[in-house]
Formats: C-alpha cells, structure tokens, sequence
C-alpha cells in the first residue's frame, strides 16, 4: 500500500503558516525556519510541499489576493443596461474597500517590491490587471469619457482602495468605507450614479 499524498492538506497549512509569518515579521524576515516552525513543520516539508522560497511566495500571493481578482474579474465583465453597470459598480466598490485580516500580507509584498524585483513584477502585474479591468467598467459605463479620463479615474480608484488597505492597518474598525465608497462613487460617469 502506497503512502498518502498529504500536499491536498500541508500546501494550505503551510500557506496559512507563511501568511502569519509575513504579516508579522515582512516578507524579508519570514525565512523558512519561521514558516516552518508556524506551521509545526520541517524546512523539508516547506520544501516538499511548496518548493523554494520564490514559489513559497508565488503560492502566498495567489491565496492572498486570488479570489479577489477573480471577483474583479466577474463583476467588471458586464456589458449591457446603465443600471446593471451600476449594480457592478456598486459590488466592485463593495470589494474594493472592505478590510480583510489579508491585508497585513498584502501591504508586506508591496514593501518588499521596493527592494525585490521578483515581487515587484508580480504585485505590479496583478494591480496593473485591476486597474485595467475596472477601466473596463468606466469604459462600459462611460463610452463617451476618453481614455485618458477613463485611466486617470481607474488609476483613482486604486490609489483610493490600497490607501485605505494601509490606513485600516493602522484601525481596521475605522467607519471609513461607507465614506470612501461615495467618495469613490462619484468616479463613476454619470450614468451609472443615481445622482
């Protein structure tokens, strides 16, 4: 009788395991021997079930900000009536400026873009493709704004959201995103908004 495969149940322990280590010591200071003792494991394990540190983080960042991208993704895909644009509108801004205990992690990865061009690619690569699927949106919603206005609000709204990632950081309770969220409404053309 062969031996269970166990990577369908270490890879998300190890994960969560990291997760915890990043968002308290950084990226940098997140070495295998804390993931591994987070996760009451060896460095073999980490190696066996994850690979080396750069996949180790591949992984991370994937679980971190994956089912968020692909909500992006969902809600932004729409074509059609001004008020089912709006109704995605209304979801992407839901998404976009709730806290998530994730945070931590994704603030640690955009420190260490400063320093590792690794990391930098991939977090850049994946706010570059939010940025550009809520262009999309303000594209659907707006087609006669030009581009540049177009990429200046999506450019807008992610500055918006990934400062209140920083700021909840530092008060995560904060009454904050019923504020932000109609701040960041009134990007939307007009069309969409229920002015």
């Amino acid at each position: 009788m062969g031996r269970r495969d166990m990577s369908e149940q270490r890879k998300p322990q190890i994960i969560a395991a990291a997760k915890r280590a990043i968002s308290q010591y950084g990226i940098d200071g997140a070495t295998q021997e804390r993931i591994a003792e987070e996760a009451g494991m060896t460095r073999a394990h980490i190696r066996h079930y994850l690979g080396n540190r750069d996949e180790l983080l591949d992984a991370v960042w994937e679980a971190t900000v994956g089912d968020y991208v692909r909500e992006v993704e969902q809600v932004t895909a729409v074509t059609g009536s001004p008020s089912t644009v709006g109704e995605s509108f209304e979801k992407l801004l839901a998404l976009s400026f709730v806290y998530e205990e994730d945070d931590a992690v994704i603030l640690a990865f955009l420190h260490e873009s400063r320093e590792d061009e690794r990391v930098r690619a991939r977090t850049h690569a994946t706010y570059a493709h939010v940025e550009e699927r809520i262009a999309h949106l303000l594209r659907t919603a707006g087609p006669a704004l030009s581009d540049a206005d177009i990429a200046t609000r999506a450019h807008a709204l992610m500055a918006m959201s990934m400062g209140a990632l920083m700021l909840d950081l530092l008060n995560p309770r904060a009454p904050r995103a019923e504020r932000l969220i109609e701040t960041a409404a009134s990007f939307a053309p007009a069309v969409v908004r229920q002015d």
